[in-house]
């Protein structure tokens, strides 16, 4: 199946990166999008890949800049962040070649305008659950660390929820980046407008100006988060929209001390020092968005959010962070 990863911006992304070497090294036909200073070092220099343990892996990947309307490809791998995708469709829908478009990126806003521009049969979605930030350049080579919870699946799916041929030929592929577990899954609108919930969880990083340290020493950052998670819950209980996985209904059940102090263990982590702050540092307007997205697809049940609210005006930079070592806010 020859395949084509794509993420519009500066440079392809870490995680778009990291997939496409792995699906190279992997036996894949592959080719990833990356143009300008990035795509020479790329070209010169290959892929490092930090992996947990200390490990490292030197990858070399074919290269192109873009995708033509001429371009023959079985299947496009989408990691071009959710703003960015109306820009992108018309390039997309140029090309009427392509099989399978797969849309790997937050989105709670459903896929009416890429089944517009594409044709739903060639839409697919799904999330890659992996931690992928950029750690600098050795030895010429952009450096990529990783982290990935072997408990965890990424999922994929059919914006009609069934299980095609083509879904299965697709999750066979993905199934070739070493240690990657893919699921099949008929709920990926549900399943991607639920997992913002678990994004919301670590959101109070914000309120403590994005430093891990006094994020684990600020009561009141830490909780906002989970209130704000619990509040979320409720509201999309009330919009009407599955929580998926179910596990997302037994949190609210949870005393919050206890998730507190579960949530600072985490912080200690190098997932949330490397990996959490890190995409929360790079990506920080597109968690923005994601989240606002989020607030509004869950609105219309009527549901209130405040603390929603407030972590949005921190994501922003609309509100200073709380003092450090405090336990509580003011709305």
């Amino acid at each position: 199946m020859r395949t084509l990863v794509y993420a519009a911006g500066s440079g392809p992304g870490p995680l778009a990166t990291f997939c496409a070497a792995k699906l190279q090294a992997g036996g894949v036909d592959v080719t990833l999008v990356a143009g300008g200073e990035h795509g020479r070092r790329l070209g010169e220099h290959g892929i490092r890949i930090r992996l947990p343990g200390g490990r490292e892996e030197l990858h070399r990947v074919r290269l192109t800049e873009g995708i033509s309307p001429d371009d023959r490809y079985d299947l496009v791998l989408i990691f071009t962040p959710r703003p960015d995708v109306s820009r992108l469709l018309p390039t997309l829908a140029a090309n009427p070649h392509v099989g399978t478009f797969l849309f790997l990126h937050n989105n709670s806003a459903g896929f009416r305008e890429y089944s517009e521009a594409l044709g739903a049969h060639r839409v697919m979605a799904g999330y890659m659950v992996v931690t992928a930030v950029d750690d600098g350049v050795e030895d010429g080579a952009p450096t990529i660390w990783i982290s990935r919870n072997r408990a965890f699946a990424s999922p994929i799916g059919e914006l009609e929820g069934v299980t095609s041929g083509q879904i299965r030929a697709v999750a066979a592929l993905l199934r070739r980046i070493d240690g990657l577990k893919i699921e099949v899954r008929g709920d990926m609108d549900a399943w991607l407008t639920s997992h913002n919930l678990s994004t919301l969880t670590y959101l109070g990083l914000y309120a403590a100006d994005l430093d891990p340290d006094r994020y684990a020493r600020t009561g009141g950052a830490l909780r906002m988060g989970i209130r704000a998670r619990a509040e979320a819950i409720r509201a999309q209980r009330a919009a009407g929209i599955p929580l998926s996985p179910p596990i997302f209904s037994i949190l609210p059940l949870f005393p919050e001390a206890v998730a507190v102090w579960i949530l600072r263990r985490v912080v200690a982590t190098d997932f949330f020092r490397k990996g959490v702050v890190g995409i929360s540092r790079d990506r920080r307007e597109e968690l923005t968005y994601a989240i606002e997205e989020y607030r509004d697809r869950i609105a219309p049940g009527g549901a209130p959010t405040p603390t929603v609210d407030r972590l949005i005006e921190h994501m922003r930079g609309e509100r200073p962070p709380l003092p450090d070592g405090s336990d509580g806010w003011d709305l």
